[in-house]
């Protein structure tokens, strides 16, 4: 699942449970819509603002893990 919140996109992981901050290198808008593609290699997240495509990112991408701090 792929969320955005207060600029940062996250994605978290059902199988792992955790959840993973993915790097952007844009300013990204208000981001009002997340929708998902399916492919046969795996799929594409859209991110969307007011029904323009803001950013395309690949589903297999990572970024770092956000844990539990170390405790």
């Amino acid at each position: 699942m792929l969320l955005y919140s207060r600029h940062a996109v996250l994605k978290f992981s059902l199988e792992s449970r955790k959840v993973e901050q993915i790097p952007v290198m844009k300013a990204l808008g208000r981001i009002n819509r997340i929708t998902f593609e399916q492919h046969e290699d795996g799929g594409t997240w859209i991110l969307w603002v007011n029904g323009k495509q803001e950013l395309t990112m690949d589903a297999r991408v990572e970024g770092a893990s956000l844990g539990d701090g170390g405790k």
